[in-house]
């Protein structure tokens, strides 16, 4: 039988992993995954942009426009590579929210692939 300092010791360090592994969880799903589809929803609207988010990249339909950086920065370029932000900055994501550089707000919402092909929106 175990004394009442170890047993308080093994359970003080099972409740520490507990929690760090529902943080790293979380962390998780707060944050854009790879091989995942994302829409951006401006927030407190029902309405989504045209285009998604893939593994880091910006598109319309087949066409790369964006591109999130490392550090979340938010590059995007219009139709032929030419930029429409000073240094083609449109904004910045944390999390699952971009943040335009005037100061709108979208939220980042998972999609499946279908609903995609449905709206016409992956080619």
């Amino acid at each position: 039988m175990m004394g009442k300092g170890l047993q308080e010791e093994t359970l003080r360090a099972m409740l520490e992993a507990t929690a760090t592994s529902l943080e790293r969880k979380s962390t998780m799903l707060l944050t854009m995954q790879p091989k995942v589809f994302y829409r951006a929803r401006q927030a407190g609207h029902d309405v989504f942009i045209d285009g998604y988010f893939y593994n880091g990249g910006f598109y319309h339909r087949h066409q790369f426009l964006g591109q999130i950086e490392e550090d979340g920065t938010f590059c995007y370029v219009e139709g032929h590579g030419q930029p429409i932000f000073p240094e083609q900055i449109a904004g910045h994501v944390m999390g699952l929210v971009l943040s335009l550089k005037d100061g709108t707000l979208f939220n980042l919402v998972e999609v499946d692939r279908h609903s995609l092909e449905a709206l016409g929106d992956f080619c």
